[in-house]
């Protein structure tokens, strides 16, 4: 059974999901909470969803910790290719704070020549928030005095807008 939680954010809600003790997913409710539980059931044939009303309690704050906050790299479930995993694994062990370029990312995971298949891979994350995907920025994005170009940022899943809101939350920009 893949069990989920909705967790609200002042950002907005955030649906959280696992699966045998494991987390498998972390979506923002858009454009619906029917529209996660669409896709969670496309990515999961077969399983029953059903909604966890008791446990753990989640903040933003607590979701975007990362590496050494609420969550550990084995407690996620996580179905991709190779390439896919060493890019979500990288993207996790970014430090609070710290941003990344497509093309740097793609150095660090050891795929240098395989950029857009690392963009692809970001955009397929399964557990946003957690594995910090927002963080990674178009090489446009980083100007030369080492601040960040707001209007450079690059696409996010549920739009650049919230990749924006996000960013300066953690005050990044």
């Amino acid at each position: 059974m893949i069990w989920y939680k909705i967790i609200n954010t002042p950002l907005g809600n955030v649906v959280l999901g696992g699966r045998g003790g494991r987390i498998c997913f972390c979506h923002f409710a858009l454009p619906s909470l029917e529209a996660v539980l669409r896709r969670v059931a496309e990515d999961f044939p077969g399983e029953a969803i059903g909604e966890e009303t008791v446990g753990k309690e989640y903040s933003l704050q607590g979701l975007l910790c990362g590496r050494g906050g609420i969550f550990r790299w084995e407690d996620f479930l996580l179905n991709g290719t190779p390439l896919q995993v060493a890019v979500w694994r990288e993207i996790y062990n970014l430090q609070p704070g710290e941003v990344v370029s497509y093309s740097a990312l793609a150095l660090r995971c050891g795929y240098p020549r395989a950029v857009r298949a690392v963009a692809t891979a970001v955009g397929k994350n399964p557990i946003s928030l957690i594995i910090p995907c927002h963080r990674v920025l178009r090489q446009e994005a980083f100007r030369k005095d080492g601040g960040i170009n707001a209007d450079m940022l690059g696409n996010y899943g549920w739009g650049r807008e919230l990749k924006r809101k996000i960013l300066e939350w953690e005050g990044i920009i």
